[in-house]
């Protein structure tokens, strides 16, 4: 136990773990995205322990993958070729096709979500007049979906783990670390995507965007992570601009971090110069697919109003019948 816990008597040891725990927690955020989601169809009193369930899922796989390192290992193994391809492109492996399954899957998941909150279905309230009920899915089923999808989540965190660190007590610890601090902030993070509009659209989108990554990267193409979580990240700030002042705050926003991050990119590293371009279109495309979703909010809402005049115009009329 105790040459177990000897890699933390060092100065190295404890640097490798804050640093891997940030990167856990970053690449965990995806995963957390996604139990928001899922956790928004069950009922109220249930989503607390929903997300509990998940995130201790999630801990739990990771660490099970951890200690199967040498299996690990083995999922870079080829298992055919695709004839049509070249190259790594043409090579498949065991981790290949979970990549692309998970990440085909969540691409459909996103859009089919985007898809719903734009066009005001599955809302708890109907705008349009009409009580109806809102569709939820059962505690069993959302921790079965939370469960599947943590496999693929935890793929990326452990390969990251290590990739960066040899000593298996360090990536358990970070690991431990890291889901505890987001099992902390997951009701206020979930609660805060979906009460507003725009961050739940750019969760979904969020959500859709790392599906192509994974499924990429189950093609052995390699897009830019930190590409990818930037123009979130940038997208983000916009959005939370968006709802304390407004559209044009946040494109004053989309301005102003613009010019700022291709400063740094042309003064500093890391960022580069098309990180910002990308954080941009980001922001063009959540405002544009919001714009949408107040369109249609603004029509349901209206016709909602018109059906209830007319309702009440027949409930009048039938009583002067009455008294006739």
């Amino acid at each position: 136990m105790l040459e177990f816990l000897s890699v933390f008597s060092t100065a190295q040891g404890w640097i490798e773990l804050g640093t891997l725990t940030f990167l856990e927690m970053v690449l965990g955020i995806d995963n957390l995205v996604f139990i928001a989601i899922t956790t928004d169809r069950l009922h109220e009193s249930k989503r607390h322990i929903g997300r509990r369930f998940g995130l201790l899922a999630a801990l739990c796989m990771r660490i099970i993958l951890l200690c199967m390192i040498s299996w690990l290992a083995s999922l870079q193994t080829t298992l055919f070729t695709l004839p049509f391809l070249a190259g790594e492109m043409a090579a498949i492996t065991a981790r290949d096709i979970i990549m692309l399954a998970g990440g085909l899957y969540l691409i459909y998941k996103g859009i089919t979500e985007l898809i719903s909150k734009i066009k005001i279905e599955g809302e708890d309230i109907d705008v349009r007049g009409e009580g109806k009920e809102r569709k939820h899915i059962n505690l069993a089923h959302a921790i079965a979906l939370i469960a599947v999808m943590d496999i693929i989540f935890s793929l990326d965190s452990v390969i990251t783990a290590v990739g960066m660190v040899n000593e298996l007590p360090i990536m358990i610890a970070a690991v431990i670390i890291a889901v505890m601090i987001m099992i902390i902030f997951a009701d206020p993070i979930s609660e805060f995507i979906n009460k507003h509009s725009g961050i739940k659209i750019l969760a979904l989108s969020f959500i859709a965007f790392i599906g192509v990554v994974l499924t990429c990267e189950g093609f052995n193409v390699e897009l830019s992570k930190p590409a990818v979580y930037f123009s979130m990240g940038f997208a983000l700030i916009v959005q939370i601009i968006e709802i304390k002042w407004d559209m044009k705050g946040a494109f004053i926003a989309i301005a102003a971090l613009f010019a700022v991050t291709l400063g740094i990119s042309f003064l500093v590293g890391p960022i580069t110069w098309w990180m910002p371009i990308c954080g941009a279109a980001a922001s063009f495309i959540i405002i544009f697919l919001l714009s949408l979703y107040d369109k249609n909010l603004e029509i349901a809402m209206a016709e909602g109003e018109a059906h209830h005049e007319a309702a009440n115009d027949n409930i009048q009329n039938g009583g002067m019948i009455d008294r006739k």
